[in-house]
């Protein structure tokens, strides 16, 4: 139940391709969109999160407008880096992730190269939570009014400065990695390779060696709960998060989208907020990885249990 409006959310159809506004195809007013974006949040590129919304205008439109403010604030820069930090406490304390970057430099992996490559995984270490938190947030939002009218809005000037990565796309991609691509897309379950990845086939050596680690730790229980438990923190995190927010299905509904495309944009939503935690977790591989390794685990030892982590502690 959305406000004083019913809507019955069917399950995301394991078929179903999403459909997203890349900047170039969009009206004025959505790459308006796409540029505050760009520059609240201080990145080079906007996410296909908000390109899924781009195919919605009025939903984008209204989305954005409360959640700029938002954003701006210290206490979102707070809340997201909370969620990093969980993401990134979990991964290195319970998965084995060689040093990608000492592998690297054997291979006679050139420092520019390297650079370009930290770029990549460092931009989308920052992103990917502020995407995930905006999802749960609007999310829960569908509902009616959500946010903290108490929380203090002190502003938040990011100081990260990125490259937009190269991303190389599926039809241009060599044989090996064009493998990998249709291996991820099998064990994710979806049609389409992250930017993530498709920017990291601009090295396919590293590519290769990181989807090697990568596939093994997504076959683990650990890997399983882990997805489960980032989710929750992040919605745990928007109860605390300014408010108020409100971009429920009755305003939407009230500003002539029609119902069917409503019960679209809450069950695309859903599915971000559900992929997004193991996208988190992913990123978090390569930026250990590329940053000396987790050497704990390094010689077959068990896994221990790990101890409940949450990103309200």
């Amino acid at each position: 139940m959305f406000g004083r409006i019913i809507i019955a959310v069917m399950p995301w159809r394991k078929g179903n391709r999403l459909q997203l506004m890349p900047e170039s195809e969009a009206s004025p007013r959505v790459r308006e969109i796409y540029t505050s974006i760009r520059q609240t949040l201080k990145l080079p590129s906007v996410a296909t999160f908000f390109q899924a919304y781009g195919m919605e205008p009025t939903l984008l439109d209204m989305f954005w407008t409360a959640a700029e403010p938002i954003a701006k604030t210290q206490r979102f820069a707070e809340c997201s880096d909370r969620l990093r930090a969980d993401c990134f406490t979990r991964v290195h304390n319970y998965f084995a992730i060689p040093d990608f970057c000492e592998q690297m430099r054997e291979e006679h992996f050139s420092p520019g190269a390297l650079a370009e490559l930290q770029n990549s995984i460092e931009l989308f270490y920052i992103s990917v939570p502020m995407t995930l938190l905006l999802a749960a947030f609007q999310l829960r939002g569908f509902d009616g009014p959500v946010g903290d009218p108490k929380v203090p809005r002190e502003t938040f000037s990011p100081t990260w400065s990125f490259h937009k990565p190269i991303f190389i796309d599926e039809e241009k991609a060599s044989p090996l990695v064009h493998k990998v691509y249709e291996e991820m897309k099998r064990q994710f379950e979806t049609h389409v390779v992250h930017r993530m990845y498709r920017s990291f086939a601009r090295f396919p050596d590293f590519l290769i060696k990181y989807w090697d680690t990568l596939r093994v730790i997504v076959q683990s229980p650990l890997y399983s709960r882990f997805e489960h438990e980032v989710r929750i923190t992040a919605e745990q995190l928007t109860y605390e998060l300014p408010g108020p927010f409100d971009v429920s299905s009755e305003k939407l509904l009230a500003a002539g989208v029609q119902m069917e495309e409503v019960t679209s944009m809450v069950r695309i939503t859903e599915v971000f907020e559900r992929s997004l935690p193991s996208t988190l977790l992913n990123v978090c591989v390569a930026k250990i990885g590329i940053e000396g390794g987790s050497r704990k685990f390094a010689n077959g030892n068990s896994q221990p249990e790990p101890t409940q982590v949450t990103g309200t502690d």
